[in-house]
C-alpha cells in the first residue's frame, strides 16, 4: 500500500479510532447526506406535516442495531430543527422512574428549549418563541398605532429583537398581559392560569429565571412565587407536582399551535428501560403526546431485536400502530455511502494535506470491501480503522488495550460533560439510585464485607410497606465474617416538598427502630433544598432522631454528584451498546457490563475517584447506640425577649475569644449599630453569640422569621450593610447550623506571625505524619493542616494579586521545613513569576535548583510522577499499602511537597500544558500513598484552568481574596471568598467543612530542621 505524508497527520489524528456519536448538541462527526437521505426526507416531511396540522396524531418509529447510525440521524434532525425557525428539538433519555414520568419530561423539554439558538448565542428557543407570541398578541392591542405596527415588523423580521433595549421598554410599558391572557384563553381554554402568569413573567429581565424554575417545577420559595406572580400556588405533593407538570406540557403545547410552532421529541437509548412497568410508563407518555399534547411530534428510536421481542408487546396497541405507521428501518450503507463515510472523515483529519481525496488509503481495496454488500457505518469506521493501522504500523502486532482503562477513559469524559453542564442538568434520584446500586453490587474493597441486593417480597421489614418507594430505594443485606449480618436501607430523595421529605425521613426511623441492627442512609442532592428551621419544623425534627437512631443524612455535593451522575451515564451508554474498544487487530469489541462491573470492583476506589470514600466509612463503622428516646432539649427562649436593662439578651452575652476582653462596649455598640442597619431594611433579628477574631468580629444572628426576616434576604444585605456601617469591602454574610453568620472587619489588627503558631505544636522525631501551620481559626486556635490525612492530601490555592497567596505558599514551605530535616523532607518550588522563592533558594530542603520555566516543571513533575511509580512497586514487593506502612519496616522514604506558584501561566504554554496537566492529575490521584503531596496555586481561578478532574483530585481548596463570585465558586463550588479581606484571610474547605482562617507572615529569620 502507497504511504505518504498523510500517514503522519493521521497517526496523530485517527478519525476512525472512535465510531461513537455521543450527545447531538455536543456532535461533531462530519454528516454524510447520501446516507438515510430517503428516511431523513420522510421524518422532515412529517415535521412539515404537524407544523400544517398540528392536532394531527403523528409519530414516528425509527429502528436499527447498535452502529446503524441512528444517534447520527438524530444529530441531522436537529440540525433541520435548527435552521427551521417554526421548529423546537428535544432529546430525551429514558424515563426510568414510572411514577412520575411527567415531571422528568417537562424538565428535558425546558432544558432543550433552554439552549442557545446557535453556538454563540445568548439567547434561547424559548426566548425566540416570546418573540413569536409578542408579534401576534401586539397587533389585537387597544393602542394599535404605528409604533405598535413598527415594532410588529422588527419582531417579525426577528422575533428575538423583543429582547432589543428600545422594544423592551417599549413592551414593559404596554398593558398587554390581560388582553395576551383572553386572547389566549379564546383561542383554547385549556390553558392552565398559572401557566400563563408565568408565560407574561418571562419577558421580564428580573423574573426570567425564576419562570424557567416554574416552568421546569423547581422549588421556589414563598418570596420567589410572590415576585413572579400573584396567586402561583403553594409547594404540593409530588402527586400534585406530577399533575402540574402534565397541564403545563398542555398549556406548551397550545403555545406552539398559538405560534404555529412544533416541538420534536427524540427519545434515545431506550434498551435501558429494563422493567415492564418503566416501558407502559413510556407508552402512556407517548399516547399523551400523540393524542393530547398538540404540536409535540414523538420521534422514538430502538433496535430492531429489542422492539420486536421485549417492547412491542408491552405497549398499548394503539401507540403501537401510532409508531409503525411511520416507521423506518435503518439497514445500512451501499458502496457509494460506504466511501462518502470515510472521504468526509479523512477530509476533516486531513485538512487538504493530501493530493488525494482518500490519502494514503487504497480506493481499490476499499472499494473492493465494500462492494456487492451492505455496512452499518459502525463496521465501514472499523474496519476503515484496520486498513489505516495496516498501512501506519504494517504488520506489527500492536497491543490490544486494556478494556479497564477505556471504561476509565470513557468514565473520564462522562465527568468532564456533566461537570461543564451540571447547572443545566436536573437532579435525578432515579440516576442516583442506578449509580449506587452498580457502586454497592460491585464493590469488594470495603475490608471483609459482602453485599447482596434484597428483593422486598424476601425482606423482613416489619411491616415497613413498599409502594411507591421501591422506586427510590436500595435494600441491601450486608454480611461479615463471622458476625451476623444486617440490612442496610439507601433512601434516595430529591423532593422539594414537605410531605414527601418528611415521610422519607420517617421511613428511615422505622426502619431503624424496627431492626435495631440496621442502618439507613438517605441521600439528596444538596440542590435540592428546603427552608432552614424553625420552618419546616417536624421534618427537622425527623431528621434529628433519624441521625440519633444512627441514620446518616448525606447531601451529594457537586463533586460526588458529578461522580454518581457520570456512572448513571456511563451504564446508559453501554446499554446502548454505544462504546466500543479495539483488538490487537484493530476490530471494534463493544463494552458490555461485565467489564464495567470489573471496572468498579477494580478501579473505582481509588483516590482519583473519591466520591464514594465516605459510603465506605459508614458502612464500616459500628451503628450508634440505640435510643429509644431522644433526650430533650431546653426550652428555647423567645427570639424576641428582652432583658430587664432594656437591651436583647443576645447582646448582653459574653463574647467569646481566645484571650480574655475586657473591653466589650465597642462590640455590643457594633451589635446594635447591625441590629439597627438590618431593621432599616425591614429585617428583624437577634444576635445570639459575637466572636472577636484576629480580622474581624463575627456575630451570630437569628432571623426573626415570624416578621418575615428570611435568610434569603439577610444574605442579600451585604452592600447595603457596606454602606450604613462604613466598611472598606462588603461583610461575609454565610447561613451556619442553627444562625446566620456576619463577619465585620475591625479596624485595628497585629499582623499573625507563624513562629507564634509553630511553638503550638512541637516537631516530633520520626513523625509518620507531614503536618504544617496552616492558619488562625475565628476561634483563635491554630488550625494544622495534615499531608498525610486523605482530606488534605494534596492542595489547590485560588487568590487574586494582593489576596497574600505567594506569603501563604512561602509560609507552608517554612512551616514544613520547620519540623522536618531534609532526609525526611524534600520540597521542589515551581516559580514562573520568579520572584516568590528567591529568598529559599538556599533552603537545604530543597530537592533541585527552584524552577523558573515550563520545559524544567514538566520535566520535574514527569520525574516525581516516575519516583511515585517506582515506590508503588516497591511498596508491591514488600506487600504494604503505603509509605508509612513500609517505613516500619524497611529504610524511611523522605515525602515529597512540590509547590506551584502560578499554575496558569504554566497551562498558556501549548506545547508542554496537555503533559503537564497529566503530570498533576497523577499526583493528585495517587500521590498520597507513595508520600508525594502537590501545592498548586493561580491568581486566575477559571474552569479550562482548574477542570473538574484537577478539582476533584487536590483535595483541600484554600481560597483567598477573589475577585468575583465565580471564581470563588470554582475553587470552593460556593461563594463567599469574593468578600475577604486580603492579606492572608481565607476560606479552606474541600474534603473539609468550609471554615475561615487567617493566614500567618513569615519572619525574617527562620531556623531550619
Amino acid at each position: 500500500m502507497k504511504t505518504d505524508s498523510s500517514l503522519d497527520a493521521l497517526k496523530h489524528h485517527n478519525p476512525f479510532a472512535s465510531s461513537s456519536v455521543g450527545d447531538p448538541w455536543d456532535n461533531v462527526s462530519p454528516d454524510v447526506a447520501s446516507i438515510y437521505h430517503s428516511e431523513f426526507e420522510q421524518i422532515c416531511h412529517l415535521i412539515r406535516q404537524k407544523q400544517g396540522n398540528p392536532k394531527e396524531c403523528l409519530a414516528c418509529l425509527v429502528t436499527g442495531e447498535a452502529g446503524s447510525g441512528k444517534t447520527h440521524l438524530i444529530t441531522r434532525i436537529l440540525n433541520h430543527c435548527k435552521t427551521d425557525p417554526g421548529c423546537s428539538f428535544a432529546y430525551i433519555q429514558p424515563i426510568e422512574n414510572p411514577l412520575y414520568p411527567y415531571n422528568y419530561l417537562i424538565r428535558e423539554i425546558i432544558n432543550n428549549l433552554c439552549k442557545p439558538v446557535n453556538g454563540g448565542s445568548i439567547y434561547n428557543h424559548l426566548d425566540r418563541l416570546i418573540g413569536v407570541l409578542f408579534s401576534r398578541l401586539l397587533p389585537h392591542s387597544s393602542k394599535a398605532t404605528a409604533k405598535v405596527k413598527k415594532v410588529v415588523e422588527v419582531l417579525n423580521q426577528d422575533p428575538l429583537n423583543v429582547f432589543n433595549k428600545d422594544i423592551y421598554k417599549y413592551l414593559i410599558k404596554q398593558q398587554i398581559k390581560k388582553i395576551g391572557i383572553r386572547l389566549l384563553n379564546e383561542f383554547d381554554s385549556q390553558f392552565d392560569e398559572e401557566f400563563l402568569e408565568v408565560l407574561f413573567a418571562y419577558r421580564i429581565r428580573e423574573k426570567k429565571q425564576l419562570a424557567i424554575k416554574w416552568l421546569k417545577n423547581v422549588f421556589l420559595d414563598k418570596n420567589e412565587r410572590e415576585v413572579l406572580g400573584k396567586g402561583l400556588s403553594s409547594n404540593l405533593s409530588e402527586e400534585g407536582l406530577e399533575h402540574k407538570s402534565k397541564r403545563i406540557l398542555r398549556s406548551l403545547g397550545l403555545l406552539f399551535q398559538y405560534t404555529d410552532h412544533t416541538m420534536v421529541l427524540c427519545f434515545d437509548r431506550l434498551e435501558n428501560l429494563e422493567q415492564e412497568r418503566q416501558v407502559v410508563t413510556f407508552g402512556k407518555c407517548l399516547e399523551y403526546f400523540v393524542d393530547v399534547a398538540h404540536s409535540f411530534l414523538p420521534l422514538v428510536f430502538y433496535r430492531g431485536e429489542t422492539w420486536e421481542q421485549q417492547i412491542r408487546t408491552s405497549l398499548n396497541q394503539h401507540v403501537v400502530t401510532r409508531l409503525e405507521t411511520n416507521h423506518f428501518d435503518l439497514q445500512g450503507c451501499d458502496e457509494t455511502q460506504s466511501l462518502a463515510i470515510i472521504k468526509s472523515r479523512l477530509a476533516v483529519s486531513l485538512q487538504n494535506k493530501s493530493a488525494s481525496e482518500f490519502g494514503p488509503l487504497n480506493i481499490g481495496e476499499l472499494q473492493e470491501r465494500f462492494s456487492d454488500r451492505t455496512a452499518l457505518p459502525r463496521e465501514v469506521i472499523n474496519e476503515t480503522n484496520v486498513i489505516l493501522r495496516n498501512a501506519i504500523y504494517g504488520n506489527k502486532q500492536l497491543k490490544s488495550p486494556d478494556p479497564d482503562g477505556l471504561i476509565s477513559n470513557f468514565y473520564d469524559e462522562a465527568l468532564s460533560n456533566i461537570a461543564d453542564s451540571f447547572d443545566e442538568i436536573n437532579p435525578e434520584g432515579e440516576k442516583l439510585i442506578r449509580a449506587l446500586e452498580l457502586y454497592i453490587c460491585h464493590n469488594d474493597r470495603i475490608g471483609e464485607l459482602h453485599f447482596e441486593k434484597l428483593e422486598y417480597k424476601k425482606a423482613n421489614l416489619g411491616g415497613l410497606s413498599t409502594g411507591k418507594w421501591k422506586q427510590k430505594e436500595l435494600l441491601i443485606q450486608v454480611s461479615s465474617g463471622d458476625k451476623n449480618p444486617f440490612k442496610v436501607l439507601f433512601i434516595v430523595d430529591n423532593a422539594e416538598v414537605y410531605q414527601t421529605v418528611s415521610s422519607a425521613a420517617k421511613r428511615g426511623i422505622k426502619f431503624l427502630e424496627t431492626d435495631t441492627t440496621a442502618k439507613a442512609v438517605y441521600i439528596r442532592d444538596e440542590r435540592c433544598t428546603f427552608p432552614p428551621y424553625p420552618k419546616w419544623k417536624t421534618t427537622h425534627e425527623s431528621i434529628e432522631r433519624f441521625s440519633q437512631l444512627g441514620g446518616w443524612f448525606f447531601r451529594l455535593d457537586k463533586t460526588s454528584a458529578v461522580g454518581w451522575y457520570a456512572l448513571a451515564e456511563l451504564d446508559h451508554q453501554i446499554g446502548s451498546r454505544e462504546l466500543t474498544c479495539q483488538n490487537s487487530s484493530g476490530q471494534a469489541v463493544e463494552i458490555n457490563k461485565d467489564q464495567l462491573r470489573k471496572f468498579i470492583k477494580t478501579r473505582l476506589h481509588n483516590e482519583k475517584y473519591p466520591w464514594f470514600f465516605q459510603l465506605d466509612t459508614y458502612l464500616q463503622l459500628e451503628r450508634c447506640e440505640f435510643k429509644s428516646k431522644p433526650k430533650k432539649s431546653a426550652k428555647k427562649a423567645s427570639p424576641n425577649s428582652e432583658s430587664k436593662s432594656g437591651k436583647s439578651d443576645s447582646l448582653q452575652k459574653k463574647s467569646k475569644t481566645g484571650k480574655k476582653e475586657t473591653k466589650t462596649g465597642s462590640h455590643d455598640s457594633l451589635a446594635q449599630k447591625l441590629v439597627t442597619a438590618l431593621a432599616s431594611q425591614g429585617l428583624t433579628v437577634d444576635i445570639a453569640e459575637t466572636i472577636i477574631s484576629h480580622r474581624f468580629t463575627r456575630f451570630k444572628i437569628k432571623p426573626v422569621m415570624s416578621k418575615g426576616t428570611t435568610v434569603r434576604k439577610i444574605k442579600n444585605q451585604s452592600e447595603n450593610l457596606q454602606v450604613e456601617l462604613g466598611l472598606e469591602s462588603k461583610p461575609l454574610i454565610q447561613p451556619q447550623a442553627g444562625y446566620v453568620s456576619i463577619d465585620l472587619p475591625r479596624k485595628s489588627f497585629k499582623p499573625l506571625q507563624l513562629k507564634a503558631i509553630a511553638k503550638t505544636r512541637k516537631a516530633i522525631q520520626d513523625d509518620p505524619k507531614l503536618t504544617f501551620p496552616l492558619g488562625m481559626s475565628i476561634d483563635n486556635e491554630p488550625f494544622w493542616a495534615d499531608f498525610s490525612d486523605p482530606n488534605m492530601s494534596s492542595i489547590l490555592v485560588g487568590g487574586t494579586s494582593g489576596s497574600g497567596k505567594s506569603v501563604f505558599l512561602k509560609s507552608i514551605v517554612i512551616g514544613l521545613a520547620m519540623r522536618y530535616k531534609p532526609n525526611a523532607l524534600q520540597i521542589v518550588l515551581v516559580d514562573p513569576k520568579r520572584v516568590s522563592f528567591t529568598d529559599l533558594s538556599d533552603m537545604p530542603h530543597l530537592d533541585e535548583p527552584i524552577i523558573m520555566d515550563n520545559k524544567q516543571a514538566l520535566s520535574s513533575l514527569n520525574n516525581l510522577v516516575n519516583k511515585m511509580e517506582d515506590r508503588y512497586k516497591q511498596f508491591e514487593q514488600a506487600k504494604v499499602a503505603d509509605i508509612v506502612e513500609y517505613s516500619l519496616k524497611h529504610p524511611k522514604l523522605p515525602r515529597y511537597v512540590i509547590i506551584i506558584d502560578e499554575y496558569a501561566d504554566l497551562m498558556m504554554d501549548k506545547n508542554s500544558n496537555k503533559a503537564l496537566e497529566n503530570a498533576v492529575l497523577r499526583i493528585g490521584q495517587k500521590g498520597r500513598a507513595a508520600g508525594i503531596h502537590l501545592v498548586l496555586s493561580t491568581q486566575r481561578p477559571d474552569s479550562k484552568t482548574i477542570t473538574p478532574l484537577i478539582k476533584a483530585n487536590l483535595q483541600l481548596k484554600v481560597a483567598l481574596k477573589v475577585t468575583t463570585l465565580s471564581n470563588s465558586k470554582i475553587i470552593l463550588d460556593q461563594g463567599g471568598a469574593e468578600c475577604l479581606l486580603g492579606r492572608g484571610d481565607m476560606l479552606v474547605g474541600g474534603s473539609i467543612s468550609v471554615q475561615r482562617l487567617q493566614g500567618p507572615m513569615v519572619g525574617r529569620k527562620v531556623r531550619f530542621v
